[in-house]
């Protein structure tokens, strides 16, 4: 079943306060990672105490684990909605990679991706962290995968297309466009490369 374009259902509401403290948890550990992120600094930008902090998440990692999970699900609905404002899918592929390529250029911080961030720093060796990327993987290709069984449906893509293949390359476009433009920020040199790499559909 293609939920791509279904009503999508978003996770049990958390209580104010605790998404307002995850979002100012999600932007310090983006800056600046999990290593070098510490119990002075939450305490500082997240303005709450250590105990208020250990009783709510339990540790560091638990509080790292809960932010990196609402930046996921944030991603993922933002992804969600792009698609379904789509009229076609190989235009709508490119607009998504020219939009990450834009939002990365237009950074100051130049902070990449939080995901591709928490994998090059986290794993391997931290098996929480490394069941949540995979997790995420797997519904970013899924979506991929709807995305483009759409376009099947709609003969944007050869029936033939292997979908699972081009979800993984689309992922990995996804994610290597973050450090790309971390160490050469040229979109003149990214776009075209973007599609070429379109040219799988055809």
């Amino acid at each position: 079943m293609n939920h791509l374009f279904a009503t999508y259902i978003m996770p049990r509401k958390k209580n104010f306060k605790e998404v307002e403290v995850l979002q100012k948890a999600i932007l310090l550990f983006w800056e600046k990672g999990f290593n070098a992120t510490s119990m002075d600094d939450l305490v500082t930008t997240l303005g709450i105490n250590r105990a208020s902090m250990y009783d709510t998440f339990g540790s560091k990692e638990g509080l790292f684990t809960k932010a990196f999970e609402q930046y996921k699900a944030q991603e993922k609905e933002s992804m969600i909605q792009f698609f379904r404002q789509q009229s076609g899918v190989k235009d709508g592929l490119y607009r998504l990679f020219e939009r990450e390529v834009d939002e990365a250029l237009s950074s100051t911080a130049a902070k990449g991706c939080f995901v591709v961030n928490t994998t090059t720093e986290l794993l391997p060796g931290n098996e929480v962290q490394k069941t949540a990327v995979l997790a995420y993987q797997n519904e970013i290709e899924e979506l991929f995968s709807e995305f483009i069984d759409w376009g099947k449906s709609r003969n944007e893509v050869p029936g033939d297309k292997n979908t699972a293949a081009l979800s993984r390359l689309f992922y990995l476009l996804y994610s290597g466009l973050q450090v790309l433009v971390k160490s050469n920020p040229n979109k003149e040199i990214l776009m075209p490369a973007i599609a070429v790499s379109l040219t799988a559909l055809d």
